[in-house]
């Protein structure tokens, strides 16, 4: 609730993944245009729920995605908004930095996306990095301030599964980095928007 009511600028689509439905409805800002809750039975995961923002709003020219667990002080939205570029990784004044981060259609169209190997989450913004570097994709920091709760992955209450979760994807993680593998998974940005029906 503290994000949103953090929003002070114009948002034309806000979309929030819930993957932990728990009768939770979000109250929709002043200026959010349209707000889109989904619901979901299961979790999908940090990667699984970034791609599929991306899938749901495959015209969009970015993606500015953030944690639940963020704030955004006055005018860092509008200082993003004015950043944007859909040739880069654009990560917000935050720590971690992918708390808080664009990425730009070219971006998807040249690396693809997350890869839900890794799950529910660690080390997929990992990946995406090494691959986007394989790329040649600019990494640019925004003078955007954003306050952060550090990590409710951490501070869930589940030490055994996340100590088990860190490791498996660590291992993922670095056999995907030494195979040199830069794929994300099968579903194509450009595919999408050339076979539409919308």
């Amino acid at each position: 609730d503290r994000m949103l009511a953090s929003i002070d600028y114009p948002v034309q689509d806000l979309m929030i993944i819930d993957n932990k439905p728990d009768g939770w409805e979000p109250a929709k800002p002043e200026s959010v245009q349209r707000i889109f809750h989904i619901q979901l039975p299961q979790n999908l995961g940090v990667a699984g729920s970034w791609n599929l923002a991306i899938k749901c709003s495959p015209f969009a020219p970015s993606w500015l995605i953030v944690n639940d667990d963020v704030m955004f002080e006055p005018g860092a939205l509008e200082t993003m908004a004015g950043s944007l570029r859909s040739d880069a990784l654009q990560f917000m004044d935050v720590q971690p930095k992918w708390a808080a981060f664009a990425i730009g259609e070219d971006v998807v169209q040249k690396v693809g996306l997350f890869t839900e190997l890794m799950h529910p989450g660690y080390f997929e913004d990992n990946d995406y990095e090494r691959r986007a570097g394989a790329h040649d994709v600019e990494l640019e920091n925004i003078p955007a301030k954003v306050h952060h709760d550090n990590s409710s992955t951490l501070e869930s209450g589940f030490d055994i599964l996340n100590y088990k979760t860190f490791k498996a994807n660590q291992a993922t993680y670095e056999a995907r980095a030494a195979a040199e593998i830069l794929t994300g998974g099968e579903w194509d940005l450009a595919t999408r928007r050339d076979l539409s029906w919308d």
